[in-house]
C-alpha cells in the first residue's frame, strides 16, 4: 500500500498499522492470545493515520476551493488585470530574491 500526501510517504506507517489491525482482528478471536498491547497500539496507529488523512483531505479541499474561486475571478472581466498584478508580484518577488542572492 502506497499513499502519498503532500510529498510525505505514509506507506511504511500505514502498512505497520494495517498489519497491527489485521493481527488485532485475528487475536481478538483467540482468547488465548496475550498480545493485547500491540493490538492497542496498532489500532491507535490506524486511528492516527485516519486522522492524518482527514486533515490532509480537509487541507486539499480548502486549497481546491481557493484555486477554484481564483479561477472564477480570473475568468471575469477584471481577470486580466488581476492576473497581470499577480504575475507582476511574482516577478518582483523573484527579482528581489535574485538580487539578494547576488549580494
Amino acid at each position: 500500500v502506497t499513499s502519498s500526501f503532500n510529498g510525505s510517504n505514509l506507506s511504511a506507517p500505514l502498512e505497520k498499522a494495517l498489519t497491527y489491525g489485521a493481527n488485532g482482528e485475528q487475536s481478538g478471536n483467540n482468547p488465548h492470545n496475550q498480545n493485547n498491547g500491540n493490538n492497542s497500539s496498532g489500532l491507535d496507529e490506524i486511528q492516527r493515520l485516519k486522522d492524518l488523512i482527514s486533515e490532509k483531505e480537509k487541507n486539499w479541499r480548502v486549497e481546491y476551493e481557493r484555486v477554484t474561486n481564483e479561477n472564477e475571478t480570473l475568468r471575469s472581466k477584471a481577470g486580466e488585470s488581476i492576473l497581470a498584478t499577480q504575475w507582476r508580484t511574482r516577478y518582483e518577488s523573484c527579482l528581489r530574491e535574485k538580487e539578494e542572492l547576488a549580494e
